[in-house]
């Protein structure tokens, strides 16, 4: 039963995992654990699949995959969640890297809890995000304990811990 309340508390953290990084106005080097190499080829994975996912209309020059979660990756993965928004749910938000009040009722609207097992787009973002806030989620795979693995979870716990007050008071409001 623990590990079952312990999954639950997480779901409502990922919300808060993806707010907060959206919402920081500064994140140059957010990545505390930069040399440590996994978190590095981590935050690549993530770069490449912005640059993969992203049109280049909206996306511009592609990233430079250097596992740097400076502010160019910020604001190219808030394009992406914008991107993905309209094009997934029909949403007119302006794809313009700033994740303001209509990109967070709509990201609220649509997405706000990642549940355990679970697969896709909005794990692939919440693993990309663990990674640039120096956390191992143990893989980039767009899958939140699928196939039994609990790196994403345990990340995320790990990240409830050490997390900013704001963010505590979000996951609080939420649960």
């Amino acid at each position: 039963m623990k590990k079952r309340v312990n999954q639950f508390a997480s779901f409502f953290l990922c919300l808060a995992v993806i707010t907060v990084f959206f919402t920081m106005p500064n994140i140059n080097n957010i990545n505390a654990n930069a040399e440590d190499s996994a978190i590095v080829a981590g935050i690549k994975q993530f770069q490449t699949y912005i640059n993969n996912n992203l049109p280049s209309e909206y996306l511009g020059t592609p990233l430079v995959v250097n596992g740097v979660c400076g502010s160019t990756t910020k604001i190219a993965a808030v394009k992406l969640i914008q991107y993905y928004i309209n094009t997934t749910y029909g949403e007119c938000l302006e794809i313009d890297g700033h994740f303001g009040p209509s990109s967070q009722i709509a990201f609220n609207r649509y997405k706000g809890v990642i549940r355990y097992r679970e697969t896709g787009f909005w794990v692939y973002m919440l693993q990309g995000l663990l990674y640039c806030h120096g956390y191992d989620p143990k893989g980039f795979d767009g899958s939140y304990g699928a196939g039994g693995g609990t790196g994403c979870l345990n990340a995320v716990n790990a990240y409830k811990v050490t997390t900013l007050t704001s963010t505590r008071v979000q996951v609080e409001k939420l649960g």
